[in-house]
Formats: C-alpha cells, structure tokens, sequence
C-alpha cells in the first residue's frame, strides 16, 4: 500500500517527496489572498504534479472551527474551493474534527453539509479519530482517520499515523497509509505502492513500439520508414502484443461474468473499471512525454 504525507511547518518541491520514497501528499489550502505558509501554492502544487505525485487538499483553520456548523462550512468551502481553482485542482477537499474528541457531532454535521452546499458532496472529505468518523457517514464521500490503527473504521480511505513521523526535506512529516483509492486523484492504483505502480505501467508501455505511416499514390495510408518524406510518427501497440491483450480481455471477462458475490453488479464494475484503467494509463503516458 502506498504512503503518502501531510505538513505544515514548510513547503517541499515534489522531486524531494518523491525521492524520500512517497507517491502522495495531502497539502492544507486557503483563498489565494489568506495563503500562509502552511499552504501549498501554484509552484509547490505544480511540482508535485511533476514529479508524478497524487494530490489531496485540506481545509483547516482552528481545530474547533467545525463547531460553527452549517454556515462555517459553507463559508471554509468557498474559500478552499477559491484556492483549488487557483491551482487548477478539481478533487476532493477534506475539512477537519482535528481533536480526540466530538463535543457537538450535530454541528459536525452541519459543518459538512455546509461544505457539500457549495462543493457537492462529491468533492466533500472529512477528516477526525473514529467518532469523527463514524459521524461523518452521510455528510463527506472520502475519510482519512487519525489515532490508532485498531480503531480505523470500514469506510475510511487513508489513515493518518499518529505514532509516526518522518523527516523530509528538513521538516516534520505525518506518515499517511493510503487504504482505499479516490478516483478523482488515481482510483484503485492509490492502493499499490509505488514501485508496483511503475511495474504496471512499465508493463503496458513496453508493448507500445514507435512507428510511421504516410499515404501511398493512391491515398491509403500504409506503414512507411522514419525517413520517409511525409512519414506521421505514431505510437502503437505491437500485433503480437494486442492479441495478448484481447486473449487476457477476454479471459478477465469470463472470470467476471462468473462471479456471484451477492450486491455486486458486474456490469456496473465493469463500467466504472475500464475508463478508471485507461484514464490512468493515458494520464501515466502522458506525463512521461512531457518528463
């Protein structure tokens, strides 16, 4: 499973995150006028990108902000969702019960609710120990849990570890376990770790091979040599790869249409699963264009 970090004390460029062996931060944001140093900001945020890392914002101003209820909430989401239009991120923002304790679970609530009036609940993550968490259900779409790992709850997506801390790039880190994927910042492949993650797309790009077509006399485009006048480079799968491809596609179809777990809608996994996939390998093969 993966790790990511969260921090507040300074900045960190995403190579030097990257190359302390981590695929993933959460940083803190704000409106682009309140930014302070625990902010991550365009270069910060740009660099993570860069460097490959998945990202998550979090909005927190006092750890009893939550017990402002509704109009808190509402109020703390324009100003994170000012601050992720700043940057051109488009996921979850997660808002905070940053205490042991939940002293007003309906204001906690309504905080949430506040959050999901302008941002939709879609885009609503909550972030506290197990009751806050437990409160949360029905009011944010994403979890990440602090305290102790015995207490996570079913539901929760990334587990804050409170008992570890690391040092990076010169500044204290909270270690963070990512449990379950959120699809807006790298669905199910969040849940591999690093290195598996590579394994996978090294796998996938290996059967790419890099050709030429041109059109003939005749207007037919046909596979031509690189120093061909007019030769259109493309990059596409050798035939010997995509036959492996269609035979694996077919034998993972099978073995889904097979499956009889009660409350699964294969057709549904299906749906959900094939732009997750191609979504991901796009985005990867993009971004090693661009490196």
């Amino acid at each position: 499973m993966a790790h990511w970090l969260d921090y507040s004390a300074n900045r960190l460029h995403g190579t030097t995150i990257k190359n302390a062996g981590y695929t993933g931060v959460i940083r803190y944001i704000d409106s682009p006028t309140r930014l302070a140093t625990k902010h991550t900001d365009q270069n910060e945020y740009r660099s993570h990108l860069a460097a490959g890392l998945a990202v998550l914002l979090v909005m927190q101003t006092t750890t009893t902000a939550s017990d402002g209820g509704f109009s808190v909430g509402r109020a703390h989401a324009r100003r994170a969702l000012a601050g992720a239009d700043h940057l051109g991120y488009q996921g979850p923002i997660f808002f905070t019960n940053d205490r042991t304790t939940l002293p007003n679970p309906s204001a906690w609530k309504s905080y949430l609710d506040g959050a999901a009036s302008v941002l939709g609940i879609g885009r609503v993550g909550a972030y506290g120990f197990r009751n806050a968490m437990d409160v949360a259900v029905g009011h944010a779409t994403y979890f990440w849990q602090a305290g102790r790992r015995s207490d996570v709850a079913p539901h929760t997506h990334i587990w804050q570890d409170n008992n570890t801390q690391v040092k990076v790039g010169g500044i204290t880190c909270d270690r963070n376990l990512v449990l379950k994927g959120i699809g807006s910042v790298g669905g199910f492949l969040m849940s591999l770790s690093d290195e598996e993650q590579r394994d996978l797309f090294d796998r996938i790009f290996g059967m790419l091979r890099q050709r030429y077509f041109a059109k003939d006399d005749e207007g037919a485009v046909v596979e031509v040599g690189g120093d061909h006048p007019g030769a259109t480079p493309a990059t596409v799968l050798d035939s010997l790869d995509g036959n492996f491809l269609v035979n694996m596609i077919e034998v993972l179809d099978k073995r889904v249409t097979a499956l009889e777990v009660a409350g699964v809608d294969v057709d549904r996994l299906a749906t959900l699963l094939a732009p997750a996939v191609a979504k991901a390998v796009n985005d990867e093969f993009a971004r090693r264009q661009n490196s």
